[in-house]
């Protein structure tokens, strides 16, 4: 069964499969797109949806909320840079963060230990010999 919703005097459905899937497509372009200066409101406008239609719609699909969304994203490009031998710093720069602190603390956060601790622990990892027998 397919569910519309009334959104500025016209009827945009939501539920088919391929519409979810291009509405996903396009918010993952305008993440990318605003990955430095992620805002909630111009990746609404894009969808054509309000802001609040599209964060009840966005946490419903993903069960998260958008900045969640954008923070993880963000942790996750950050784990990549770390482990191509950038520094911390430069790895929190370069996924938006304006904060080094408050990369370290979500870093931590969500992956269970700092930015520091990751790249060493997966420094280790990689230089291990393998076992044999």
């Amino acid at each position: 069964m397919t569910r519309y919703h009334r959104h500025s005097h016209r009827l945009v459905q939501l539920d088919t499969y391929s519409e979810k899937h291009y509405f996903f497509l396009q918010t993952y372009w305008q993440l990318q797109c605003l990955i430095q200066q992620p805002d909630v409101n111009a990746v609404a406008e894009s969808v054509h949806l309000s802001t609040a239609a599209f964060c009840r719609y966005f946490k419903k699909q993903t069960k998260m909320t958008f900045t969640d969304f954008v923070n993880q994203y963000r942790i996750t490009q950050a784990k990549t840079l770390l482990l191509n031998d950038l520094s911390v710093s430069q790895a929190c720069y370069e996924v938006g963060f304006e904060s080094l602190s408050y990369f370290n603390k979500l870093f931590k956060k969500l992956t269970g230990e700092n930015p520091s601790a990751f790249k060493r622990r997966q420094r280790q990892a990689t230089n291990l010999p393998t076992r044999q027998g």
